[in-house]
């Protein structure tokens, strides 16, 4: 065993985790040192301390068993954690859990903290990446803050006040940024005017 500064990266292929998991510290042995600038390759020999960060997989579980298990994401086919029933948090089969990892490499176990949803249900890919990355989606209280002293846009000069009008956004069901919309009305002739409205942000939002 070779001990390096954290700053030096190595390659370790799958097979040679021996159970470590994203995120644990561990012991290395170097297999194959760095030749023209590539990364040098090394095996996990020894597991120092368990990850402390959340980590997100897929719950699987039999009909009538008493226990399941989390595959961690990774394509879904990383190390199968052992979840009791107690510690499963009622969570079904094929559903996206994010779990704290406990135990020794050869009997990790966990416990579910949350239930994303059903792994096919709309928007999971974005949620995995957020949870595996700790992205935050909420605003922070002083953004909110400032939103609310925004000028109401009726008091700005060439603007109209459209609020009483049915005006329905046309972003996606899963966009962050609901900037598109249309408005239609059926006008006293029979004719109907289609209103596409876009978000003016530079308008309300300052700069920084």
């Amino acid at each position: 065993m070779v001990e390096t500064p954290l700053s030096e990266v190595f390659f370790i292929a799958k097979r040679d985790r021996d159970g470590a998991l994203d995120g644990d510290s561990v012991k290395i042995e170097i297999t194959k040192p760095s030749i023209d600038g590539k990364k040098a390759e090394a095996k996990v020999i020894g597991l120092v301390k368990r990850t402390e960060k959340v980590l997100v997989g897929k719950y699987i579980k039999r009909p009538k068993s008493s226990f399941g298990f989390v595959q961690v994401v990774e394509g879904f086919k990383g190390k199968d954690i052992f979840i009791s029933d107690r510690d499963s948090l009622g969570a079904k089969n094929d559903e996206i859990v994010t779990i704290r990892v406990f135990g020794d490499k050869n009997k990790p176990h966990g416990k579910i903290v949350s239930i994303l949803g059903h792994k096919d249900s709309q928007g999971m890919a974005e949620r995995i990446v957020f949870h595996e990355n700790g992205i935050i989606k909420d605003f922070p209280a002083n953004v909110l803050l400032e939103s609310e002293k925004l000028v109401p846009f009726m008091t700005t000069p060439g603007r109209v006040d459209l609020t009483d009008e049915w005006i329905i956004t046309i972003d996606g069901a899963d966009a962050k940024d609901l900037d598109d919309a249309i408005g239609i009305k059926k006008l006293a002739n029979g004719h109907f005017e289609l209103g596409v409205h876009i978000a003016d942000v530079a308008e309300y939002v300052k700069e920084g």
